[in-house]
């Protein structure tokens, strides 16, 4: 990776961060009571986002992850133009995805249902 490319990827990542924090709050402040923590900081922290003016939230949840998005994408892009290997790869795991394709299918099925049961569980259990 160059040294142009690793920065860009970690400020890739580091513009979505506030919004990722934002939602994994939202979501913890529905696991249980705001009167435990941590429900009740994320409550906080939600609450805090909530008096911002729109601006900001629109910054927040659309302006840095669409450049985020796009610093991610041409990350990739000229990562994967650069390295033949990398590319030798990608096309290795490309054809490997469509001979199993059931067996991801069923894969993805499989963890996202989990994921929609754990968090009902929780939901059902905080009440």
């Amino acid at each position: 990776m160059s040294l142009v490319r690793r920065p860009l990827a970690w400020i890739s990542l580091l513009l979505v961060l506030p919004s990722v924090v934002f939602l994994l709050a939202a979501a913890a402040r529905l696991m249980q009571p705001a009167t435990h923590q941590p429900a009740h900081s994320a409550t906080l922290l939600v609450g805090w986002v909530f008096t911002w003016p729109h601006w900001a939230t629109g910054l927040m949840f659309w302006l840095l992850p669409l450049v985020s998005l796009a610093g991610g994408l041409l990350c990739a892009r000229t990562e994967v133009r650069s390295h033949l290997e990398l590319r030798s790869d990608l096309h290795s795991l490309a054809g490997i995805a469509r001979r199993h394709g059931a067996l991801l299918t069923a894969t993805v099925a499989v963890v996202l249902s989990l994921l929609i049961i754990v968090f009902f569980a929780a939901h059902a259990i905080a009440g």
